[in-house]
């Protein structure tokens, strides 16, 4: 199953490699290779731009560490809350021994409330029309 799976993934990549255009960026930067190469410079003068992550790295330390940091801060949270739950929740001996369609009613009503204030936002205090 996995071997088929690769397959299918293999095929995805084809098409986006054959079928989907270049972005206008790359495109500027082969033209600017090819009129530096018609020139005369050698291929390995061709001016190259910094790698875009770098470039961002360098411009906006403070921003990215911020970024990181909430979503770090979040996912770690999330996730030691979910395996208390499941462990504490699960566990008849030291825990309240939830059955498992109790906790998967708690994950339904959990996943309506999400979807929920996605579709109607989070300020209860809003009008919304």
């Amino acid at each position: 199953m996995p071997f088929m799976a690769s397959v299918i993934l293999i095929g995805i990549s084809m098409y986006v490699q054959l079928h989907l255009e270049d972005t206008p960026a790359f495109k500027e930067l082969e033209r600017l290779k090819i009129e530096r190469q018609n020139a005369g410079l050698a291929p390995d003068k061709v001016a190259v731009t910094r790698s875009p992550v770098l470039e961002a790295l360098r411009l906006y330390p403070k921003r990215i560490m911020l970024a990181a940091g909430a979503f770090l801060s979040i996912q770690v949270t999330f996730y030691i809350l979910i395996a208390f739950v499941v462990a504490y929740g699960s566990n008849a001996v030291g825990g309240v021994g939830l059955s498992g369609y109790i906790m998967l009613a708690s994950l339904a009503t959990l996943w309506s409330v999400w979807m929920l204030t996605e579709t109607h936002g989070t300020d209860i205090h809003a009008e919304h029309h």
